[in-house]
């Protein structure tokens, strides 16, 4: 499931297995206009997403909200807030920031539970629940908050 771009979704009760990725909320590209836009103000909310190639959940936007979902055996992150710095393949910075992950259970990840990539901004992690994962919490950013994470259960 992907949402390019777009702002105020809702994504809730989904159950998603076996896919190539399980959430994606990216950038959305416009080349008539040559703009990029992030997709911003989402909430994702209580899904269920087994067994997806690449990340569980991924997101490139401000002012996201993801909690509640379970996400099991992903090939990659169980979930992962990207931000892309300029020197990348594109001509802007697209940052991702004030995302709020709280309260979801994230297990056996092929990579990390939770990966928040450079350049990201107010991020917090809160009440989430790890086991099994390689690597709980991959931090590549200084203003990350974080409390009450529990990390392997198993």
């Amino acid at each position: 499931m992907a949402i390019l771009g777009n702002a105020r979704n809702i994504i809730k009760d989904n159950t998603i297995v076996n896919t190539g990725r399980g959430i994606g909320l990216d950038v959305g590209i416009n080349l008539s206009q040559r703009s990029i836009s992030t997709s911003d103000d989402n909430l994702i909310l209580e899904n269920t997403i087994i067994s997806s190639k690449v990340a569980g959940i991924t997101v490139i936007g401000k002012r996201v909200v993801i909690q509640g979902n379970t996400i099991n055996q992903s090939g990659g992150n169980g979930i992962q807030v990207i931000s892309l710095i300029s020197e990348d393949v594109i001509s802007e910075d697209v940052i991702s920031e004030d995302v709020i992950i709280k309260d979801n259970s994230i297990t056996n990840s092929g990579e990390f539970g939770i990966d928040i990539k450079s350049g990201s901004l107010n991020t917090v992690v809160i009440g989430n629940t790890f086991a099994g994962n390689d690597v709980n919490l991959s931090v590549q950013v200084e203003d990350l908050i974080t409390a009450g994470n529990i990390p392997n259960l198993m």
